[in-house]
């Protein structure tokens, strides 16, 4: 499993300059998307996508498998990310996000995805969701220590939402020890039915 590092506050014009190289790779990486090899698409959805396009998914299908897969953790014999449907429960969270916030989660999913990012954080051209498994491991962890903080923001946010929509389903609460969420008695609001 990835353990997250927590860095210490950047001066407010190093993380200014950051931001923008950051924002740099971000278009840079937007003009070579079609440049480079296309997303391995991998296996359809099983209801209709809600907010990410099919490639989109297909690199969350690919991120939920490298992260919590069996080929990632082969000694866990817990249910598969595919198998409790996780790439389907981030489209349906990314749904629900202000459109702004959802543009910018599709341009994450599209910069970790590009061959671009692969070639400056792992030197490798080669789209995400073509990798091995191990190369993806490398890749994912390259931006999780980047010097960009904008890398180090985009593995915060793909990995926690991958880890929220698995660890939340129901499948693993026996794994892990937990007997689910208690339940909590209906209790009538005192004002109700009164004028």
């Amino acid at each position: 499993m990835l353990n997250i590092v927590v860095t210490a506050p950047m001066k407010r014009r190093t993380a200014f300059q950051l931001g923008l190289t950051g924002g740099a790779l971000l278009w840079a990486g937007g003009l070579t998307w079609v440049g480079l090899r296309a997303t391995k698409l991998g296996p359809e959805p099983r209801r209709p996508l809600q907010a990410l396009s099919r490639s989109e998914f297909a690199v969350i299908v690919a991120l939920a498998d490298c992260m919590l897969g069996p080929q990632a953790l082969p000694d866990r014999k817990w249910p598969t990310p595919w198998q409790l449907q996780c790439p389907e429960k981030v489209d349906a969270v990314v749904a629900q996000l202000h459109p702004e916030a959802c543009a910018e989660f599709k341009q994450l999913i599209g910069l970790f995805e590009n061959g671009l990012s692969g070639l400056l954080t792992t030197l490798r051209p080669t789209p995400f969701s073509q990798l091995t498994v191990a190369a993806q491991q490398h890749r994912l962890n390259s931006w999780r220590t980047a010097p960009f903080s904008l890398m180090r923001s985009g593995y915060l946010a793909l990995t926690r939402l991958i880890h929220a929509t698995y660890y939340s389903s129901p499948e693993v609460y026996a794994a892990l020890g937990y007997p689910g969420p208690p339940d909590v008695p209906f209790v009538p609001n005192a004002l109700e039915g009164t004028p």
